[in-house]
């Protein structure tokens, strides 16, 4: 729950100029997310 809560004030901290990092930013915690989806998906099953 920490890092949902970190990640979501960090898009919050995001600025114009920044989107294009931020895109990028957004596209690795996708990432990180499905990885932990899958992760628990692994431990249901």
């Amino acid at each position: 729950m920490k890092r949902e809560r970190i990640s979501c004030s960090a898009k919050a901290g995001v600025t114009e100029p920044d989107k294009k990092g931020s895109q990028q930013f957004l596209k690795e915690l996708e990432e990180q997310q499905k990885q932990r989806i899958g992760k628990a998906v692994k431990i249901l099953n």
